[in-house]
């Protein structure tokens, strides 16, 4: 996961939403989908991999 939220928000000028994410790593905009990024990027930002402005 962490390569794929690399490329995921890369190149984005600023914070980034899940709802932003899961479209540009190829996966459908729907809920689940999202939730589930959401979930996963959680976890990146508990470990340290990824830094959260707001929660």
């Amino acid at each position: 996961m962490p390569n794929i939220a690399n490329r995921g928000v890369a190149d984005a000028p600023g914070p980034v939403r899940a709802k932003q994410i899961v479209p540009r790593i190829g996966l459908a905009a729907e809920v689940g989908k999202i939730e589930g990024t959401r979930s996963k990027l959680k976890r990146l930002v508990e470990r340290g991999w990824l830094d959260e402005d707001a929660p």
